[in-house]
């Protein structure tokens, strides 16, 4: 209990919680409710509600007011309102990534957009992070290859768990015949790249022959996991 009474206090008044990168988005979406609820919990009332647009009723029915001079104390309050709650999400996101969701003028669009875009780059972070951690799990002969690979962090996004076995795969063989190395290197270059054959599915090289064989290297998936 004491330690809610002191988030509570250390939430109120402050400036709402900054997302310093996309891996902390999960853990900055709780803050970020948190922040709401403890400040002023309208503004999340803005997030998963519509936003207030004010109406009158004349011989048309009921009509959106154009003039701001015919709002209603209460609509008044209700639009600032959802400027305060965008507002706050704004501060809260570095610029250069606002930036890519300026479009969104409301703060439910922008929340739902972070939610639905961020949410998944998180995901693929997380699974980035798998691919890294099996490689550091493999015993040290691969320690070179491996530190090829976990190099080429934007590629390895891209990169299913088929295509990290095919490319440790090329790589012993690349051990195994040395004579054969500038053709395994030339292989290895174009799926990192992602422009061979079966980026997504598999390597092209030596794809008759059990590109994928999970008995040097799968069997390391489990020491990974755990």
């Amino acid at each position: 209990m004491a330690g809610n009474v002191y988030e509570t206090e250390r939430l109120v008044g402050r400036s709402p919680p900054m997302l310093k990168s996309v891996s902390e988005f999960s853990n900055w979406k709780i803050q970020m409710k948190a922040y709401f609820r403890f400040t002023e919990h309208i503004l999340w009332d803005s997030i998963v509600k519509d936003p207030h647009i004010p109406h009158m009723i004349n011989a048309n029915g009921l009509v959106p007011i154009v003039d701001p001079d015919q709002y209603l104390e209460e609509d008044k309050k209700l639009i600032e309102r959802d400027n305060r709650a965008l507002g706050s999400i704004i501060l809260a996101l570095p610029t250069e990534l606002y930036l890519n969701f300026e479009q969104h003028e409301i703060s439910q669009g922008l929340w739902n957009a972070l939610c639905l875009r961020l949410g998944k780059m998180g995901v693929e972070l997380k699974e980035c992070d798998v691919y890294k951690k099996l490689l550091d799990s493999l015993h040290d002969i691969w320690s070179i290859p491996c530190m090829l690979i976990k190099n080429t962090t934007s590629d390895l996004r891209n990169k299913t768990l088929n295509d990290i076995i095919c490319l440790l795969e090329s790589y012993e063989r690349e051990m195994n015949n040395p004579e054969k190395s500038h053709t395994s290197s030339s292989a290895n270059a174009a799926l990192f790249s992602g422009s061979g054959e079966g980026s997504s599915g598999g390597s092209k090289t030596e794809k008759g022959k059990g590109c994928c064989r999970s008995e040097n290297v799968g069997s390391e998936k489990s020491k990974a996991a755990g």
